[in-house]
């Protein structure tokens, strides 16, 4: 069974979505070979002297007067595939260009179809690329394996089925014992460890488990 190095965060790329996204401050509490955002966040990134490697998609929420008048122009990648949306079109540029770690900011925010929507491709590519989210100083991981999870004590931790999982847990309050979880019958949000780790099993299916960011304790 794999321990999980939950603290060690360092990805072949962070990806920016058009959302609610964190302060300077958080960016630098990580290290990523490259900084990709989509065209919706490029404003924001830039409002934080925060200069991406490439800007992606099809450029239909991009305010020009914001980009700085040094930014490369071949930093622009330009899809105008109605099919996808930003978030999917960037999934697809890091597997052409063989990012596989990768951290996502802002998967959800806007309006709620949006979220749905970003949800779905996460659902597509989890299998493919190794994801990782962050959001308010909590953080996901797709999960289909067994791993035991380095925690704290009274540590919140969920696991949300994408969309059905059969779970096996130790160290949790409320054990699960190879049980389903579903989406639209029974979610696994907010349970407690109650031990410096967990053991979690994913039996069948996939989930979403997500824990604290601890971002102080981020190897740098």
């Amino acid at each position: 069974m794999e321990i999980f190095d939950r603290y060690n965060r360092k990805f072949d790329a962070l990806i920016c979505l058009n959302s609610d996204l964190p302060q300077q401050e958080i960016y630098h509490a990580f290290k990523f070979s490259k900084l990709i955002a989509a065209d919706g966040a490029a404003e924001f990134v830039f409002s934080q002297d925060i200069y991406p490697d490439y800007i992606i998609g099809d450029f239909d929420s991009l305010n020009r007067s914001v980009v700085p008048p040094d930014f490369e122009i071949n930093k622009f990648i330009v899809d105008h595939n109605q099919d996808t949306n930003d978030f999917e079109k960037i999934l697809r540029f890091c597997i052409q260009n063989k990012f596989h770690k990768l951290l996502i900011f802002g998967l959800h925010g806007g309006e709620l179809e949006h979220t749905l929507n970003n949800i779905s491709v996460l659902k597509k590519f989890a299998q493919l690329l190794n994801i990782t989210l962050y959001d308010k100083n909590r953080m996901a991981v797709p999960l289909t394996k067994h791993i035991i999870l380095p925690t704290k004590e009274n540590e919140i931790i969920s696991l949300i089925p994408l969309p059905r999982a059969k779970v096996k847990t130790k160290n949790l309050k409320w054990e699960l014992q190879d049980e389903y979880l579903e989406l639209g019958s029974r979610e696994g949000a907010r349970n407690i460890a109650l031990a410096s780790s967990v053991e979690i099993t994913v039996l069948e299916g996939e989930l979403l488990l997500f824990f604290d960011a601890d971002l102080d304790l981020i190897k740098q």
